[in-house]
């Protein structure tokens, strides 16, 4: 008989504990659900921060890009100014005074450029750099050209040719490297 009082208490510790299982299993699942939530919470937040610091450089880079690119543009006509295929003087000028104003101006906006593309570099893509880097060197020799012009000489027109060609086709390349570096920015 006592091993059947034995049994039947076992039996009853087994039919308690079976009815406070799911409980158990409940109470589990509370933790490990609660635990999983804290994770998803935090990934959320750093994702949020990703995504706050991404949009804050697609905007930065986009604000940079459209001021290049006007600065490239009025630095090009000035360019095209330097050199004129027709011109007339400004008006109570001489010839020299109306190329060497010229001059002057393409310098400051020169220098305007690159110092706008120097301060910006960290902020935007090498490739956009180097391609801007390299326009630079057409702006400045260029310049160094009009400066030391010799207009009777035939080549001083066929270079004119040679760099506004190259400048523009310089300007394309650039234009189409913002363009790829806004598109990266835009899937990130």
């Amino acid at each position: 008989m006592a091993t059947l009082d034995c049994i039947h208490r076992i039996h009853q510790d087994m039919f308690e504990f079976k009815d406070i299982l799911p409980y158990i299993v409940s109470i589990g699942l509370a933790i490990w659900n609660f635990n999983l939530l804290k994770k998803i919470e935090g990934i959320k937040a750093d994702n949020e921060k990703k995504l706050h610091v991404h949009k804050t450089q697609f905007y930065k880079e986009f604000d940079i890009y459209s001021g290049l690119w006007s600065q490239l543009v009025d630095i090009r006509i000035t360019i095209e100014m330097l050199r004129p295929l027709l011109d007339n003087n400004d008006q109570g000028k001489t010839y020299e005074e109306t190329i060497n104003s010229r001059i002057t101006i393409a310098i400051e906006k020169g220098n305007k450029f690159i110092a706008s593309t120097e301060k910006n570099k960290p902020f935007y893509g090498k490739q956009v750099y180097d391609n801007l880097t390299d326009i630079i060197s057409i702006i400045k020799s260029e310049i160094f050209e009009m400066s030391n012009r010799d207009q009777e000489n035939r080549n001083y027109w066929d270079e004119r040719k040679v760099a506004l060609q190259l400048f523009t086709d310089k300007s394309d390349i650039i234009c189409e490297s913002i363009r790829q570096r806004i598109g990266q920015l835009n899937q990130m």
